[in-house]
């Protein structure tokens, strides 16, 4: 028996996508080359873009090793791991999704994040996700919350809850990429609160970019506070200043094309 609704689907795919590829091209969402549909990035922006060496890096702060800042700071989470550093190919990328409505880009981050979470925490069992709340007026001026599309993104991969309702942000502060590594601590801390209860859980905790680790920091220790037995992060982009870009990273805005 001939199930309809593939076939339809079957036939919409056939007759329609092609039409659909000439008005709206998929494009690298780094540089804006054209690529064949399903793809993400063009060979180049692949081939360059800054990944972060996991045997060079410190399993806690998340920088390589001879930039590792645990011997400055006790952090409440228990490690942090992300795909690419907060430079160059990454960086352009991503900024497209978190400042421009291009939520499509989040399926890339996000199974990128994935694949860094089954790499090097595969021995946690972890039991729900969190992720660090925009402030609403930015939700509201872009329509979307990044971190927590990326959240759900990975949550649906992994196959486990999302806790949308555990960490709340509450109004006031500066803006944390205004100020110094130690005024970012203390700026943030009491800016975010819990609504209820995890005990015992261990939380996968989801933002975008750790720069200091002072925001991740405060929701972790909230995290813990409310129960959570332990805080891992995940982040897309890692800020390390003395990261160097590739000549082809420098070069790309030449050679961008409006995507």
């Amino acid at each position: 028996m001939i199930k309809i609704p593939k076939l339809l689907k079957k036939l919409f795919n056939t007759f329609f996508d092609p039409a659909k590829q000439s008005i709206y091209p998929n494009k690298c969402i780094c540089c804006g080359r054209f690529l064949n549909e399903g793809e993400n990035l063009c060979e180049l922006c692949a081939h360059w873009i800054e990944r972060i060496n996991r045997q060079k890096r410190c399993l806690v702060c998340g920088l390589e090793k001879q930039r590792c800042r645990c011997k400055y700071n006790a952090y409440h989470f228990a490690g942090v791991v992300a795909p690419f550093y907060n430079a160059g190919i990454a960086k352009r990328a991503f900024y497209k999704y978190k400042l421009i409505p291009k939520k499509h880009y989040a399926l890339y981050f996000a199974s990128e994040m994935v694949k860094t979470i089954k790499s090097e925490l595969a021995d946690i069992k972890f039991d729900a996700v969190c992720y660090v709340p925009t402030a609403i007026k930015t939700v509201r001026y872009k329509g979307f919350d990044h971190a927590g599309i990326l959240a759900h993104k990975i949550g649906e991969t992994l196959n486990l809850p999302v806790l949308d309702d555990v960490i709340i942000r509450k109004k006031g502060g500066k803006k944390q990429h205004t100020l110094s590594s130690k005024e970012r601590f203390k700026n943030v801390r009491g800016r975010y609160g819990i609504d209820k209860r995890i005990s015992g859980m261990k939380i996968l905790l989801v933002d975008d970019i750790l720069t200091t680790g002072a925001t991740l920091d405060e929701c972790s220790r909230q995290l813990l506070f409310a129960g959570a037995q332990s805080v891992y992060c995940v982040t897309a982009l890692i800020t390390d200043n003395d990261y160097k870009i590739s000549d082809y990273a420098k070069n790309i805005e030449f050679m961008i094309v409006d995507c």
